[in-house]
């Protein structure tokens, strides 16, 4: 649709209503001249003095004082109020940037690309389609043109939880092995922060319990259960963060601190099975109270795992990291490690860390497409408000190889994000994610 040029049949109106005005003139005495004094000039008809049946000199029977015979004060044969010979309104488009759009409809009439009929552009901080939004959802315009029904799926990924079983003995106090000053602890600490920081609010509940800091071989109060949300997190980050230059102690009853957990009085919230349940170990020393061998402990990590759906990591911090009993936890902790991992200082155990959040962040979620009004092409996903676009099978261009989503299968009831899309979940860069249905699929 052209939305208000001016045509050549516009301008030479204009011209020719010019010409007029100036053949009307004035009087010599400067006063206007009038004409129409109704009476006849000699027509017999209009009393006027012109040769029509009307009672002015403009030539038609209308009874304005323009050359049409219509009443809108304009000298083309329509009735749109305009000098042009067409039934619209557009002698007054402005109309700079040549997109077709008016100013008075144009948002940014200097930029062609930003109208009402643009789409918008995600991330580029502009209203591109001038909604008065900016980097809103995408165009919701359906082929006829109408606005599309938007709503909400009601899509939550669900979170996982970890409890991080953190060594607290006298030998994290220890700085055996290290280059600089920070004492194992204060590297453990560090490397926590930067997990906590950059997890917080988003697919992981965590936990933190310790063992143990009362210089015997029993363990004290579990300190945190998991829970959801930034603000719980950022509770347990202070805690951890409060300890700064404390000197751990006491032994390293490793057996009975995860023994606990074998009692859903212990942590209820991590014995809650609507969700994963993961316990990461992290551990400098054998257990030193007394407690049974290395076999133990793998069965221990297999009745955590079978009987509770409790399953297991572990972290060997440190040159004296028990590799035996560490490898038996791992290997029969339901999980795809099939050997603890070690680590030797901050950065090593952050990466630990990473490597265990990418394991078991998933990439398919069940999706509750019961409503049978809900038509799975017009369904789009959503990483913190930034859509993500429909890849048929993760290997399709563009949007481009293993970005983007699809349906599993033809039920429509799970998606799975491509891989190097699902990287941003894994790395935890990703706050919301949410779904609509309703609009169309978004492609590309």
């Amino acid at each position: 649709m052209r939305h208000g040029h001016l045509g050549l049949i516009g301008l030479s109106a204009c011209a020719l209503c010019a010409l007029l005005a100036a053949a009307c003139g004035t009087g010599g005495d400067g006063g206007m001249i009038v004409l129409d004094g109704g009476m006849d000039g000699g027509d017999g008809t209009g009393g006027d003095g012109d040769a029509d049946s009307d009672n002015d000199t403009d030539g038609d029977t209308d009874g304005d004082a323009d050359s049409d015979n219509d009443t809108d004060g304009d000298t083309d044969s329509d009735a749109d109020g305009d000098t042009d010979s067409d039934a619209d309104t557009d002698t007054h488009c402005v109309d700079n940037d040549s997109d077709d759009w008016c100013a008075g409809l144009d948002c940014n009439d200097s930029d062609s690309a930003i109208n009402p009929g643009a789409g918008e552009i995600q991330g580029n901080g502009l209203d591109d389609d001038c909604d008065g939004q900016t980097d809103e959802s995408p165009d919701t315009s359906t082929e006829s043109g109408s606005v599309c029904d938007a709503q909400d799926l009601g899509f939550n990924i669900p979170h996982i939880k970890i409890m991080i079983l953190q060594d607290f003995s006298g030998s994290m106090g220890g700085k055996s092995g290290y280059p600089s000053n920070p004492t194992r602890w204060n590297q453990a600490r560090a490397a926590l922060d930067a997990i906590f920081n950059a997890w917080a609010g988003k697919q992981i509940d965590f936990g933190f319990d310790i063992f143990s800091d009362n210089e015997d071989c029993g363990v004290s109060t579990l300190q945190f259960d998991t829970a959801p949300g930034l603000a719980y997190t950022n509770t347990i980050r202070s805690w951890v963060d409060s300890q700064g230059d404390f000197v751990p102690n006491g032994a390293t009853p490793l057996y009975v601190a995860m023994n606990n957990y074998t009692n859903p009085g212990w942590a209820p919230n991590f014995h809650n099975t609507s969700t994963e349940s993961y316990l990461l170990l992290i551990s400098d020393g054998e257990g030193n109270c007394g407690g049974p061998g290395e076999s133990a402990y793998g069965s221990l990590s297999a009745s955590l795992n079978t009987s509770f759906q409790i399953h297991s990591f572990a972290v060997g911090f440190g040159n004296g990291a028990p590799v035996g009993t560490l490898n038996q936890i791992a290997s029969n902790g339901g999980t795809s490690f099939t050997s603890y991992i070690s680590a030797t200082d901050t950065a090593t155990l952050l990466a630990a860390f990473n490597q265990i959040a990418s394991a078991v962040v998933p990439c398919t979620y069940p999706v509750d497409t019961t409503d049978t009004d809900i038509d799975p092409t017009e369904v789009n996903f959503f990483f913190d408000g930034k859509v993500v676009p429909f890849n048929t099978d993760c290997n399709t261009a563009p949007p481009g190889a293993n970005v983007g989503w699809r349906w599993t299968d033809g039920t429509h009831t799970a998606v799975e994000f491509c891989s190097n899309t699902c990287s941003l979940l894994k790395q935890g860069q990703v706050s919301a994610v949410t779904a609509q249905f309703g609009c169309p699929t978004v492609i590309e």
